[in-house]
């Protein structure tokens, strides 16, 4: 737990375990035969460290996490989620979004700080963006309701991540938004649509652009 405290709070994992270190070219077999016959968190951060050295593809890497959450051992599935909440991404909120809807105890906790993480900077709001843009309908409201939150606070609070003035610029990172949740506020899934039209009138509050079916910024003189 303290490991996916760490890694949800700073974006970083625990260095491994020096003396676990393996071949950082490992097979997705011998990857698979190394974590998956227990919960062992020093592999796992070996895995983890390994991907972002890149001699784990990203096939292999969320492969092996599906199959760590499949597991039936909760600690197993801890694992797993912190395997995907290592890395942002449209996969890994997706994969997040799912533990959120269905699991339940730590993993499922665990999955929801981790999506939480995805208002607190414009990077990962363009991920949302991403998110939006795909087919999965759990991760789509997830996604809307981190992406409520970033707007509130990089548009109402006038304020990036790093405690700058956001202005026009970070106003037109939100620009894709619009059409995006446009399209969503039509969607054959009610629900959905209606969260997507609640947040397309937050933004263009936000934005300024209420009543502008475009959500051009308005120009200043």
């Amino acid at each position: 737990a303290a490991a996916i405290d760490t890694s949800i709070e700073t974006g970083e994992i625990p260095p491994p375990n020096k003396k676990k270190q393996t071949d950082p070219f490992m097979s997705q077999a011998e990857w698979e035969r190394m974590l998956l016959s227990r919960p062992d968190l020093a592999a796992t951060k070996q895995f983890i460290q390994s991907f972002k050295n890149h001699t784990v593809s990203s096939d292999v890497y969320y492969k092996i996490a599906k199959m760590m959450i499949a597991d039936s051992r909760p600690e197993m599935k801890s694992l797993g989620v912190l395997v995907v909440g290592s890395n942002n991404s449209v996969m890994s909120f997706q994969i997040l979004a799912g533990v959120s809807a269905s699991g339940s105890g730590e993993p499922k906790a665990n999955a929801q700080k981790y999506i939480s993480a995805y208002s607190n900077s414009m990077a990962n709001v363009q991920i949302l963006l991403g998110v939006l843009r795909g087919t999965d309908t759990v991760a789509a409201r997830a996604a809307l309701t981190q992406f409520d939150v970033a707007a509130k606070r990089f548009l109402a609070n006038g304020t990036t991540s790093t405690g700058g003035t956001a202005g026009r610029g970070t106003a037109a990172q939100f620009q894709p938004f619009v059409a995006v949740l446009t399209m969503l506020s039509g969607s054959s899934d009610g629900s959905l649509a209606s969260q997507a039209a609640n947040s397309l009138n937050q933004l263009q509050n936000l934005l300024g652009t209420s009543g502008n079916p475009t959500g051009n910024i308005a120009q200043t003189p």
